[in-house]
């Protein structure tokens, strides 16, 4: 199996855009929240962190909205029959989607990096800190973590989706979109307990490190980020994620080459 660049050029390009516009949209929301708070005070008084809080609140909302748009790019590019003119595998076609969609992704974080650290120190910097000191190891350890857990959710978008598409032909024509909506909310509850389920059976085989590494990915470990005997714990959570994301990515290929394109070239 191998990436082609032109085409990871080709579905990179449109992801690009949407991360310039998310972004545009949300230093637009700062200025209008300044603009908001001059009207409401008559004047502009911003503390130490103030801006860099307002941009990372937004930040988050669009961090949010880039994800769903994110995978909903990916699954329609990736399910086009368009792309059929090029001599890929669908195990090619989803890897490169999900490549061009972690580019993304990546490309959207160190942009607000390199916006919201000078802005966190605007006015003095006092007022803007954070607990979290980490050395270089910690935070690639972090990012492969937050990487992992990205691919998982989109991974697990296209599989709910297409499992969704394979079952829907047998249901009644008559309200197919009420139905649908049924489906497609039952698998995700099916689908989240099976790998839930997947996740407690490996953690007996893997003892009590895993079980750590899984709490502390979900976030159930505390508000204070103690790396000390977690290492084990993370990348083995982090390993299990990449497990499951190539089940669902084999799985996803087989349903849109065996029953979803299958089904629609007979319809």
């Amino acid at each position: 199996m191998k990436i082609q660049f032109a085409y990871l050029r080709a579905l990179l390009s449109p992801r690009l855009r949407t991360v310039h516009l998310l972004f545009g949209l949300q230093a637009l929301a700062v200025l209008v929240t300044l603009g908001a708070e001059v009207l409401h005070l008559g004047h502009l008084r911003l503390h130490p962190g103030d801006l860099a809080g307002f941009g990372l609140s937004y930040a988050v909302l669009a961090g949010i909205v880039l994800f769903v748009l994110l995978a909903r790019t990916t699954e329609r590019e990736w399910t086009a029959n368009l792309w059929r003119l090029v001599p890929l595998g669908d195990g090619t076609r989803f890897v490169t989607a999900q490549l061009a969609t972690v580019l993304a992704a990546t490309y959207f974080v160190l942009v607000q990096i390199i916006w919201l650290v000078p802005a966190a120190h605007f006015g003095g910097g006092a007022g803007f800190s954070t607990n979290l000191h980490a050395s270089g190891p910690v935070m690639v350890t972090l990012a492969f973590i937050a990487l992992s857990a990205l691919v998982w959710g989109w991974c697990f978008v296209s599989l709910v989706h297409l499992a969704g598409l394979a079952l829907g032909t047998y249901l009644p024509t008559t309200q197919e979109q009420f139905w649908r909506g049924f489906l497609y909310i039952g698998l995700f509850f099916l689908l989240g307990t099976t790998l839930d389920k997947l996740g407690d059976l490996l953690a007996l085989v893997l003892g009590p490190t895993m079980i750590a590494g899984l709490n502390f990915v979900l976030g159930g470990s505390g508000n204070t980020l103690n790396f000390s005997g977690h290492w084990s714990a993370l990348w083995a959570a982090a390993a299990y994620l990449w497990v499951l994301n190539l089940l669902m990515g084999a799985a996803s290929a087989w349903l849109l080459a065996h029953r979803v394109e299958t089904t629609e070239n007979l319809a």
